[in-house]
């Protein structure tokens, strides 16, 4: 039987057993305890919360009082958010118009109207019809639904520190089942298909074209580079990504180096217009390209799925690929490992060079 661990009463109304502390106090007259944390200070801070004092110090996240002091409306929620992502990367790519679709969606009901129930029903209207899109049937993808989804409990993440929203309310939020993302069929061109888009391709579109497919980068970050971002002694290009703090070190094939070498300079962007006006869209002049080169179902991001497709058909590890793409870790990488279905094998087989072949072996006869 283990043995009962000694209280010690640190201070009026707080107690310490073993190493966590608790607090006293009474509600209506009737006594109450309540276990805290293993820090002195968030009990002292808790004790003057439930005795109706005011506390200078912010409480931790998960020790803040249940209800809020006012009703926070969605709306307000959302801009301040807004204003929260403005200083990170994805904000003009994709964030902004994720924040603008729940303010619409959402913007007229309080912050605490939104829980588990309201996130189920948002994947299923996503994955009835997407965002934006003014076909009928053009639903979200699975990966799609499920990045709306985590910026909607991103936003209530930031409305508990904000105290804006509760705790409780958080814990059941984040008991959303997130769908199953299926990237076994990946779109990629083949040597051929490369080829004949590059072909089909406009003068001002082609260079574009032909860096994306020999570094495998974002679309912005193909469309934001600039002149000083290339380091010409060591054949790198810094890259600035959204996932980490140090650029990606991108190197540069023999064919990307020539090409950029005989590009005229027209302003501090590499692609840029002859007014120094760096290009924002190119998606006509992409699906221009696709239709003359007869290539159907195809994005410009898959170009970046083509350059992962083609190292790894080629016998690049996952490890190699994922740090060219810039991904924190192979999680997201692993979607490529299927065009390498023999990458074990080969692997495992470099012990045959090691030892040599095995020596014969008697048989019994």
């Amino acid at each position: 039987m283990a043995a009962k661990q000694k209280q010690v009463t640190v201070k009026p109304g707080i107690l310490l057993r073993g190493e966590i502390y608790y607090i006293r106090f009474s509600v209506n007259g009737v006594p109450r305890t309540e276990k805290v944390s293993d820090k002195l200070k968030d009990a002292e801070k808790m004790l003057a919360v439930r005795k109706g004092q005011k506390v200078t110090e912010t409480l931790p996240t998960e020790l803040r009082p249940s209800a809020p002091k006012k009703v926070h409306m969605f709306a307000d929620l959302a801009d301040k958010y807004d204003l929260h992502c403005q200083i990170q990367k994805s904000y003009k790519r994709e964030k902004r118009y994720k924040i603008a679709y729940f303010k619409e969606l959402y913007g007229m009901y309080p912050v605490s109207a939104i829980n588990l129930q309201t996130l189920e029903e948002l994947q299923r209207q996503l994955r009835a019809k997407a965002p934006g899109k003014k076909k009928l049937k053009a639903k979200a993808a699975e990966g799609t639904a499920n990045r709306y989804i985590a910026l909607l409990k991103n936003m209530i993440t930031k409305a508990v520190d904000w105290d804006m929203a509760t705790m409780e309310q958080l814990k059941k939020i984040r008991e959303i089942a997130m769908f199953t993302e299926n990237d076994m069929h990946i779109r990629y061109l083949s040597d051929t298909e490369c080829k004949a888009l590059l072909d089909a391709c406009a003068e001002h579109i082609r260079p574009m074209i032909l860096f994306a497919l020999h570094t495998g980068l974002r679309r912005e970050n193909v469309l934001e580079l600039e002149w000083e971002n290339i380091d010409w002694i060591a054949g790198v290009l810094k890259v600035d990504v959204q996932k980490g703090d140090e650029p990606l070190r991108v190197p540069m094939t023999q064919t990307m180096r020539q090409m950029l070498e005989a590009m005229p300079k027209y302003g501090p962007f590499v692609f840029s217009k002859k007014n120094g006006k760096r290009y924002k869209r190119v998606d006509a002049s992409f699906k221009l390209a696709l239709a003359a080169a007869g290539i159907e179902k195809f994005r410009l991001h898959d170009l970046r799925h083509t350059f992962a497709s083609h190292l790894v058909m080629n016998g690049q590890t996952l490890y190699t690929v994922a740090e060219l793409l810039g991904h924190g870790s192979t999680e997201m990488t692993k979607r490529y490992a299927h065009l390498s279905p023999h990458h074990r094998e080969q692997a495992v087989a470099i012990m045959d060079q090691i030892t040599g072949s095995a020596p014969p072996t008697d048989q019994p006869g």
